[in-house]
């Protein structure tokens, strides 16, 4: 494994986060490293899901399949053939801390998250996930803008 070790690139699975991840695999094919690919579902996102109606024991692995079957396309979509060695994941909770949860328990050397910025005020000001995961990280978070 190269210098930085593992690599984690999160995603919203929208093309806005396609930079942050297209970076990460750069970073991981220069640096022989390990990739890490995270999605941090809502409890929103569930219920946006179209799935069948099963008891709520059910309903979260079934909204975790779905949506890891929805992040393997996004990557490929992204990376194509070119996709470095990677481990995809989908965790449910508040983004900044699952995200830094999954960093530390994967010994994780880096984090790369992408910011969009929709208007004007937002250029000058950072998500709050993203000023959340800066305040508390332990680990360098790399900050790609979208594209």
């Amino acid at each position: 494994m190269g210098a930085l070790g593992k690599i984690l690139a999160t995603t919203d699975l929208h093309d806005r986060s396609a930079a942050g991840l297209a970076f990460a695999a750069s970073l991981a094919r220069d640096y022989d490293s390990e990739l890490h690919v995270l999605h941090v579902m809502s409890s929103q996102e569930i219920g946006d899901l179209d799935l069948p109606t099963h008891s709520q024991d059910h309903m979260a692995a079934d909204a975790a399949e779905h949506v890891a079957r929805l992040l393997d396309d996004h990557i490929a979509a992204i990376l194509g053939d070119g996709a470095p060695l990677h481990t995809a994941a989908v965790v449910f909770g508040s983004p900044a801390m699952e995200i830094l949860r999954y960093a530390r328990e994967h010994d994780c050397s880096a984090v790369v998250i992408t910011v969009s910025s929709r208007s004007r005020v937002g250029k000058l000001l950072l998500g709050s996930d993203t000023l959340e995961m800066l305040a508390i990280a332990d680990v360098p978070v790399i900050v790609v803008p979208a594209g």
